[in-house]
Parts: C-alpha cells; structure tokens; sequence
C-alpha cells in the first residue's frame, strides 16, 4: 500500500467568542432604532399621501380628477354602453360633470345636409335631471381628412355670424384640426364644431357650457 496523507483529523479548537461591548451593543440598539423609525415613517408617510389624494379629490375635482381619468362630481350614472367598434369604445362616458344618458347610431345632420360619414352617433350628455343644460353631441367619421374638414366647413354654413372663439385641436403638441363656438343665432343653438384628423364632432347646448366640454372630450 502507497503511503497515507499526513491529515490532521484532530478536531481544532477555538478561543471563546467575546461578549459584545456596551459600544457595540449601543451601535446595534440605535441601528434597530433607526430601522424602527424608517419602517414607521414610511407607513406615515404613504398614510399622508393617501389622505392628501383623497382630500383633493373631494376638495379639488377639477383639475386632479381630470388628469385620472375620473368623472368631475357626476351627479348621474352613465348608461352601460354596447362595445360594438373602436369609435364607440372610445366614446367617453364623462365629462367634466356630464354623463352620457343617451346614444343613437348616426345623426339627422348629416343626412339633411347629403353627407355621408363611414361612421356616426348622436349623444346626449346631462349634469342632472334638467334637459335645459343637456348637451347633444354628433360625431362622425370620415375616411379621408379632407372629407372631414368639407364636412365641418358645411356644418359653419348655417351661422352667419364669426365664431365667438377659435383655435386649434392638439394632441400632443402637433395641430390634429380646429375648433370654433358659435353663439346662438335664429333657430340654431350655441355650437361648437371641431375635427380631428377624419372626426368630425359638433355639440350644441349653453354657449357657457361648451368650450369646457369640449376642452375635456377624450376626441
């Protein structure tokens, strides 16, 4: 037989381990401290978040409620809408403190006037149970930009006088279409008629009422 590894199979042993110091022990007593008071601050802290978010949604709706996506102070229910194409989907069932009570497939509009949109719906928006400040709302879709915006130019027709007020529609940053509110005049109400690429949207109601729906129309 070859010879036999010198190994050592003696067990070794080991000094004692040294009881912590009282400055070691004051180290580690303040390091759990610290961690006490970051865990507790943390949970305060997301505690306050919480209240400040809940606060400004009751205290400050318009802007906050706006920007989650949330209806502004609804006081109706929105009807469950059928999901049927992608316009209708998108169609928003809040605005500001509007809810959409109503919708019909195409528009009286467009057909008095031989226009003859791929898509369309009437809508009808309502802050509470008073038709005088309801807002009727036609949209249509159109398969070019350009049918869009001849369409939109033949809905001005009817009003003789200059918009009230005008701009552009963004999204973005880059210019989509344009806008205009027109007063009442004669028989035809306050409206405001605006594109968006092949969209076309006009909604009639309070002429105090309309710039502030449309500014928060998903369209």
């Amino acid at each position: 037989m070859g010879e036999q590894l010198g190994l050592d199979t003696k067990p070794k042993s080991f000094p004692p381990a040294e009881p912590p110091s009282k400055q070691q022990k004051v180290v580690k007593g303040k390091n759990a401290k610290k961690k006490k008071i970051i865990i507790a601050s943390s949970i305060a802290g997301g505690i306050v978040v919480l209240a400040l978010v809940a606060c400004a949604l009751v205290v400050w709706p318009g802007v906050l409620r706006k920007q989650l996506g949330l209806p502004v102070n609804p006081s109706l229910t929105a009807i469950t809408q059928p999901d049927k194409t992608p316009l209708q989907k998108a169609l928003p069932l809040y605005d500001g403190g509007y809810s959409l009570m109503k919708l019909d497939p195409g528009s009286s509009i467009w057909y008095n006037m031989n226009l003859t949109p791929q898509e369309s719906y009437t809508l009808t928006y309502k802050d509470g149970p008073d038709d005088s400040s309801a807002i009727v709302l036609m949209i249509g879709q159109w398969t070019n930009e350009a049918d869009a915006k001849t369409t939109a130019q033949s809905l001005k027709t009817v009003y003789t006088n200059s918009p009230a007020d005008q701009g552009d529609v963004s999204v973005n940053g880059a210019s989509v279409g344009n806008w205009a509110l027109y007063s009442s005049e004669g028989n035809n109400p306050a409206t405001i008629i605006w594109t968006n690429k092949t969209l076309v949207i006009q909604a009639t109601g309070n002429q105090s009422d309309l710039k502030n729906f449309y500014e928060g129309f998903s369209f």
